[in-house]
Protein backbone atom coordinates (compact mmCIF):
# COMPACT_ATOMS: atom_id res chain seq x y z
CA UNK A 1 0.00 0.00 0.00
CA UNK A 2 3.44 2.90 0.76
CA UNK A 3 4.78 1.90 -2.71
CA UNK A 4 1.29 1.93 -4.66
CA UNK A 5 0.92 5.72 -2.61
CA UNK A 6 4.23 6.89 -3.11
CA UNK A 7 3.72 5.40 -6.83
CA UNK A 8 0.30 7.89 -7.00
CA UNK A 9 1.88 11.33 -5.77
CA UNK A 10 4.81 10.75 -8.39
CA UNK A 11 2.45 10.08 -11.16
CA UNK A 12 0.36 12.52 -10.07
CA UNK A 13 3.18 15.06 -9.79
CA UNK A 14 0.97 17.09 -7.40
CA UNK A 15 1.30 20.09 -10.12
CA UNK A 16 -2.50 21.34 -9.36
CA UNK A 17 -2.06 24.43 -6.35
CA UNK A 18 -3.26 23.59 -3.03
CA UNK A 19 -4.33 20.54 -3.97
CA UNK A 20 -3.67 17.32 -1.40
CA UNK A 21 -3.41 13.79 -2.28
CA UNK A 22 -4.84 11.61 0.75
CA UNK A 23 -5.38 7.47 1.24
CA UNK A 24 -5.86 4.98 4.02
CA UNK A 25 -3.15 2.70 4.03
CA UNK A 26 -4.46 0.01 6.99
CA UNK A 27 -4.63 2.15 10.32
CA UNK A 28 -3.27 5.25 8.96
CA UNK A 29 -3.83 7.81 6.79
CA UNK A 30 -1.18 9.54 4.76
CA UNK A 31 -1.84 12.74 2.86
CA UNK A 32 0.57 14.70 0.58
CA UNK A 33 0.62 18.10 -1.08
CA UNK A 34 2.99 20.70 -2.82
CA UNK A 35 5.36 23.06 -1.95
CA UNK A 36 5.54 25.98 -3.34
CA UNK A 37 8.59 28.40 -3.99
CA UNK A 38 8.11 32.57 -4.16
CA UNK A 39 7.58 33.55 -7.10
CA UNK A 40 11.52 33.68 -8.59
CA UNK A 41 12.70 31.82 -5.85
CA UNK A 42 15.01 28.53 -6.89
CA UNK A 43 13.59 26.51 -3.93
CA UNK A 44 10.57 26.78 -1.50
CA UNK A 45 11.17 28.39 1.61
CA UNK A 46 10.77 26.23 5.07
CA UNK A 47 8.08 28.61 5.99
CA UNK A 48 6.36 26.98 2.84
CA UNK A 49 7.38 23.91 3.25
CA UNK A 50 5.64 24.07 6.99
CA UNK A 51 2.55 25.34 5.78
CA UNK A 52 1.86 22.71 2.77
CA UNK A 53 3.13 19.93 5.38
CA UNK A 54 0.00 21.15 8.12
CA UNK A 55 -2.21 21.32 5.51
CA UNK A 56 -1.34 17.91 4.48
CA UNK A 57 -1.74 17.16 8.34
CA UNK A 58 -5.17 18.66 8.46
CA UNK A 59 -6.41 16.56 5.30
CA UNK A 60 -5.33 13.58 7.05
CA UNK A 61 -7.27 14.44 10.65
CA UNK A 62 -10.37 15.45 8.71
CA UNK A 63 -10.09 11.99 7.35
CA UNK A 64 -9.84 10.29 9.91
CA UNK A 65 -13.15 12.28 11.76
CA UNK A 66 -11.25 15.13 13.55
CA UNK A 67 -13.64 17.97 12.68
CA UNK A 68 -12.07 20.70 13.65
CA UNK A 69 -7.95 20.11 13.44
CA UNK A 70 -6.87 23.29 14.57
CA UNK A 71 -3.54 25.00 14.18
CA UNK A 72 -1.49 22.62 15.07
CA UNK A 73 1.02 24.87 16.50
CA UNK A 74 4.35 23.42 17.57
CA UNK A 75 5.36 22.52 20.77
CA UNK A 76 8.77 24.42 22.84
CA UNK A 77 10.73 20.97 21.28
CA UNK A 78 9.37 21.68 17.95
CA UNK A 79 7.30 18.59 17.61
CA UNK A 80 3.17 19.23 16.84
CA UNK A 81 0.18 19.42 19.20
CA UNK A 82 -1.76 16.77 17.95
CA UNK A 83 -5.57 16.69 18.70
CA UNK A 84 -6.46 14.41 21.75
CA UNK A 85 -6.24 10.99 20.82
CA UNK A 86 -4.91 11.52 18.04
CA UNK A 87 -1.04 10.96 16.33
CA UNK A 88 0.96 12.35 13.46
CA UNK A 89 4.08 12.98 11.70
CA UNK A 90 5.49 15.32 8.91
CA UNK A 91 8.10 15.59 6.89
CA UNK A 92 8.95 17.35 3.26
CA UNK A 93 11.89 17.17 0.77
CA UNK A 94 11.65 18.85 -2.62
CA UNK A 95 8.72 20.20 -3.92
CA UNK A 96 6.28 17.25 -1.59
CA UNK A 97 4.72 17.79 2.14
CA UNK A 98 3.52 14.19 3.41
CA UNK A 99 1.73 13.44 6.60
CA UNK A 100 0.87 10.40 8.33
CA UNK A 101 -2.39 10.46 11.28
CA UNK A 102 -3.59 8.20 13.59
CA UNK A 103 -6.16 7.51 15.97
CA UNK A 104 -4.98 3.52 16.62
CA UNK A 105 -0.89 4.62 17.39
CA UNK A 106 0.64 6.00 20.04
CA UNK A 107 3.25 7.94 17.97
CA UNK A 108 4.07 7.68 14.39
CA UNK A 109 7.47 9.59 12.43
CA UNK A 110 7.05 9.86 8.58
CA UNK A 111 10.01 10.68 6.16
CA UNK A 112 10.14 11.49 2.46
CA UNK A 113 14.16 11.41 0.64
CA UNK A 114 15.82 12.24 -1.98
CA UNK A 115 18.02 9.07 -2.83
CA UNK A 116 21.82 10.42 -2.51
CA UNK A 117 24.93 9.31 -2.04
CA UNK A 118 26.38 8.38 1.26
CA UNK A 119 29.91 8.09 2.31
CA UNK A 120 31.13 5.55 4.32
CA UNK A 121 31.90 8.25 7.29
CA UNK A 122 28.38 9.34 6.76
CA UNK A 123 26.93 5.66 7.34
CA UNK A 124 29.40 5.17 10.65
CA UNK A 125 27.69 8.77 12.17
CA UNK A 126 24.09 7.48 11.57
CA UNK A 127 24.91 3.99 12.58
CA UNK A 128 24.07 2.37 16.44
CA UNK A 129 27.25 0.59 17.50
CA UNK A 130 25.95 -2.27 17.46
CA UNK A 131 23.95 -2.27 14.34
CA UNK A 132 24.38 -4.60 11.56
CA UNK A 133 25.12 -2.32 8.34
CA UNK A 134 25.09 -5.52 5.74
CA UNK A 135 20.96 -4.88 5.40
CA UNK A 136 20.67 -8.28 3.33
CA UNK A 137 17.19 -7.23 2.42
CA UNK A 138 18.33 -3.92 0.88
CA UNK A 139 20.53 -6.26 -1.38
CA UNK A 140 18.35 -5.19 -4.82
CA UNK A 141 18.22 -1.33 -4.60
CA UNK A 142 21.60 1.07 -5.60
CA UNK A 143 23.69 1.51 -2.76
CA UNK A 144 22.00 5.18 -2.50
CA UNK A 145 18.78 4.12 -2.49
CA UNK A 146 20.00 1.36 0.29
CA UNK A 147 21.41 4.45 2.41
CA UNK A 148 19.00 6.82 1.84
CA UNK A 149 16.53 4.08 2.84
CA UNK A 150 18.20 3.10 6.41
CA UNK A 151 18.77 6.94 6.62
CA UNK A 152 15.37 7.06 6.65
CA UNK A 153 13.55 4.57 8.54
CA UNK A 154 16.19 6.38 11.12
CA UNK A 155 14.59 9.26 11.02
CA UNK A 156 11.05 8.10 10.77
CA UNK A 157 11.52 5.55 14.22
CA UNK A 158 13.67 8.96 15.60
CA UNK A 159 10.49 11.50 15.37
CA UNK A 160 7.98 8.41 16.81
CA UNK A 161 10.14 7.65 19.90
CA UNK A 162 11.47 11.23 20.38
CA UNK A 163 8.52 12.64 21.67
CA UNK A 164 8.04 9.87 24.43
CA UNK A 165 11.67 10.08 25.78
CA UNK A 166 12.85 6.62 23.75
CA UNK A 167 15.28 8.25 21.77
CA UNK A 168 17.79 11.48 21.83
CA UNK A 169 19.23 10.98 18.30
CA UNK A 170 19.02 8.34 15.19
CA UNK A 171 22.45 6.71 16.18
CA UNK A 172 20.54 5.34 19.66
CA UNK A 173 17.74 3.72 16.90
CA UNK A 174 18.81 0.36 15.28
CA UNK A 175 16.83 -0.77 11.96
CA UNK A 176 16.43 -3.86 11.16
CA UNK A 177 15.44 -4.63 7.87
CA UNK A 178 12.57 -7.58 6.90
CA UNK A 179 12.68 -9.70 3.35
CA UNK A 180 11.08 -7.11 1.10
CA UNK A 181 8.66 -6.56 -1.91
CA UNK A 182 9.46 -5.13 -5.17
CA UNK A 183 10.41 -1.59 -3.97
CA UNK A 184 8.83 -1.89 -0.57
CA UNK A 185 9.32 -3.55 2.30
CA UNK A 186 8.97 -3.15 7.10
CA UNK A 187 11.33 -2.92 9.01
CA UNK A 188 11.54 -2.94 13.31
CA UNK A 189 13.24 0.27 14.20
CA UNK A 190 14.62 -0.33 18.18
CA UNK A 191 15.91 2.42 20.86
CA UNK A 192 17.45 2.26 23.94
CA UNK A 193 16.25 -0.17 26.36
CA UNK A 194 14.99 -2.14 23.25
CA UNK A 195 12.07 0.24 22.81
CA UNK A 196 10.42 -1.20 19.86
CA UNK A 197 8.80 0.60 16.87
CA UNK A 198 7.63 -1.02 13.23
CA UNK A 199 7.49 0.37 10.48
CA UNK A 200 7.23 0.47 6.63
CA UNK A 201 9.15 1.72 3.53
CA UNK A 202 8.98 2.40 -0.44
CA UNK A 203 11.17 3.65 -2.98
CA UNK A 204 9.93 4.92 -6.46
CA UNK A 205 12.22 7.10 -9.24
CA UNK A 206 14.43 8.53 -6.87
CA UNK A 207 12.34 9.19 -3.78
CA UNK A 208 12.16 7.00 -0.25
CA UNK A 209 9.48 7.15 2.23
CA UNK A 210 9.45 5.70 5.44
CA UNK A 211 6.39 5.61 7.81
CA UNK A 212 7.15 4.12 12.02
CA UNK A 213 4.60 3.73 14.83
CA UNK A 214 4.53 2.86 18.07
CA UNK A 215 0.84 0.75 18.28
CA UNK A 216 -1.51 1.24 21.38
CA UNK A 217 -2.51 4.81 21.19
CA UNK A 218 -4.27 6.02 25.21
CA UNK A 219 -7.86 6.99 24.52
CA UNK A 220 -7.85 8.63 28.01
Amino acid sequence: MLLLWLTNVLDVGLHQTDRVLSQQAGELVLSATTVRAEPGARAASRSSASTAGRSSAKASLIQLGCPRPGPLVSTASGDVHWPKNYSGSISHCCHLAVAATSRDHLSIGVDIEAVQPFSPRMIQLMSAPTEGLTAAPLRHFHPDTGATLRFSAKEAAYKAMHPLGMAASIREIDIEFHEPGTGSGTFSAYGPGRARSTGAYAADRGMVLTVCWLPGHSSS
